[in-house]
């Protein structure tokens, strides 16, 4: 292997250098990138790359000062010049301290990039060798077989499970993902990106983040993860540190791939079948960022606390949700919506579960607005859950959806149903705080019990008796948010007979009891408050 130096100012040439090759299938390694001539020299000091590639114009130390120091030393390597339109002198200066080759900066290909290393390692004397560090550092975290512990066949995950093979210390890793690994499936923006977007390129932006010195190294896995091996220190890495990394990294790949990066902190390990087992545990837990968000450190064993199903209760509230959307009542639909999507990290449900759950949703209330005269808008607001990744993304989706039908349906929707329907819905707002039963509804519009429950919910598609809990629930949410009225009273004036029953239902549909939902209210009301009116 030729070990191979990249000098740059400019970061997005720099990833784009380590990038737009598969360097594993070349005869060249690439032992860094940096940004300006001085360390550059720090580099060639430390690693003795045989081939520097540089651009001309750097802070400090620039691409001529770089060759001229070289030069003078009797550097016996072959260095190629990144060249712009318009520095052809530049270029030609440079070609008096050895320079053997240049590139031109704005449309070089990476075949051309190839033939120029190619033909500069053709000129190497044939005794140059990698160094020891490099040859090492290849050997201890080999790149085909970590992959293999991923992704590969499972007869070979089973041959590193049995190995018997050790490191050289005690370490912890750091799995690296893009957003679209936990949106796979649905039509992700990098199917258009340039062929530059390898797996290289994920780990070509995190190894920018961090000095050589730090002991880090990466491996690239696939163009959407990649994994860090952390330096073995006493007690894991500092925390300090580690927040530092993943702030520059989820910054850069903000920046250079218009997307979002998770983290997940492995185990620690010291064999090769430790890691394999760490490595599986941590794709496993990048899930969880569904509920932590993108940036946030997620811990290996976090991945096994999210393991139950979605509840009949929370299957129930659903119907809760259309029937609030079906007769209009919008503002109790989006409040029981939030609720139930809060309630997913509380019971700690699988984000797999959560996810399903939550795009049946929307497609069940998409229903309400897709096929009137702004179905583009319903289009776009589709697209755009589909790109959700976490649940606070998917509440504010499934509440900007709410909110373009109930838009679209000023006109109201009661003018569709029957007029026996009408009555029906009219007095139960009429009674809402009275007990309702279905007697009274029945003996309203004369009909026998079982043939109006049918008529309500062959009209509506929704259950009689889950519209009725649904303006109980929307007017106890609203008299809770008073501070002076208790429990006891908000179930007294909805025509509960028991106020246990009354929390039954409460969370039931809100998966909440209601003091939770007062606690809940009047501290995000104390938050709002001092947002506004910050402490002197």
């Amino acid at each position: 292997m030729i070990p191979v130096l990249f000098v740059d100012d400019e970061m997005i040439v720099r990833v784009a250098l380590k990038s737009m090759v598969d360097w594993e299938k070349t005869e060249f390694e690439i032992v860094g990138a940096v940004s300006d001539g001085e360390t550059a020299l720090q580099y060639i000091e430390k690693y003795s790359p045989r081939i520097i590639v540089t651009d001309l114009k750097m802070p400090h130390l620039d691409g001529i000062g770089l060759a001229k120091e070289l030069y003078e030393r009797g550097y016996p390597g072959k260095i190629i010049i990144l060249t712009s339109f318009g520095e052809f002198e530049l270029a030609r200066e440079a070609l008096r301290y050895g320079v053997t080759d240049y590139l031109l900066k704005a449309n070089f290909t990476d075949k051309e990039l190839l033939e120029a290393l190619r033909k500069a390692a053709g000129k190497l004397p044939e005794d140059r060798r990698p160094s020891q560090k490099t040859e090492q550092a290849q050997s201890e975290f080999d790149q085909p077989r970590i992959y293999s512990m991923l992704y590969g066949p499972d007869e070979e995950k089973l041959r590193i499970l049995a190995s018997d093979r050790t490191y050289s210390g005690t370490f912890s890793a750091l799995y690296v993902f893009k957003k679209e690994l936990l949106t796979a499936g649905r039509p992700a923006a990098r199917q258009s990106e340039p062929d530059m977007t390898s797996k290289e390129m994920l780990s070509s932006l995190i190894s920018e983040t961090f000095d050589a010195g730090s002991g880090m190294k990466v491996i690239p896995l696939t163009p959407v993860d990649a994994l860090i091996i952390l330096p073995p220190e006493s007690g894991g890495p500092a925390e300090g540190t580690l927040e530092r990394v993943l702030l520059r990294i989820q910054n850069s790949v903000k920046i250079y791939m218009n997307t979002e990066a998770g983290f997940v902190l492995s185990e620690p390990f010291a064999s090769e079948p430790e890691l394999a087992a760490n490595l599986k545990g941590c794709a496993g837990a990048a899930s969880v960022s569904f509920y932590k968000g993108f940036g946030s450190l997620i811990r290996q064993e976090d991945g096994g606390l999210y393991v139950n199903e979605v509840t009949e209760d929370q299957q129930d509230a659903m119907e809760l949700i259309c029937a609030g959307i079906a007769f209009c009542e919008y503002e109790e639909a989006e409040i029981l919506a939030a609720s139930i999507l809060d309630s997913f990290e509380k019971q700690r449900i699988r984000p797999d579960g959560a996810c399903d759950y939550i795009r049946k949703l929307f497609r069940n209330i998409l229903l309400f607005g897709s096929a009137g005269k702004n179905s583009g808008r319903f289009e776009r607001l589709a697209a755009d859950c589909r790109e959700c990744g976490t649940v606070s993304e998917f509440e504010s989706a499934v509440t900007g959806l709410i909110r373009a039908v109930s838009e679209s349906a000023a006109d109201g929707r009661m003018g569709k149903y029957r007029q026996d329907v009408v009555r029906i819905t009219a007095y139960i707002k009429e009674n809402i705080t009275q007990k309702i039963t279905l007697a009274q509804i029945a003996k309203l519009v004369n009909m026998n019990e079982s043939y109006v429950s049918r008529l309500f919910k062959n009209e509506t598609g929704v259950n009689l008796t889950s519209y009725i809990n649904l303006l109980k629930m929307g007017k106890a949410i609203e008299l809770l948010k008073d501070p002076d009225v208790m429990v006891k009273e908000v179930a007294n004036r909805l025509g509960f007979d028991e106020q246990s029953y009354f929390n039954r239902i409460f969370n039931k549909y809100l998966s909440s009891s209601p003091s939770e939902f007062k606690k809940r209210y009047k501290k995000s009301i104390k938050v709002g408050q001092n947002s506004i009116n910050p402490p002197e």
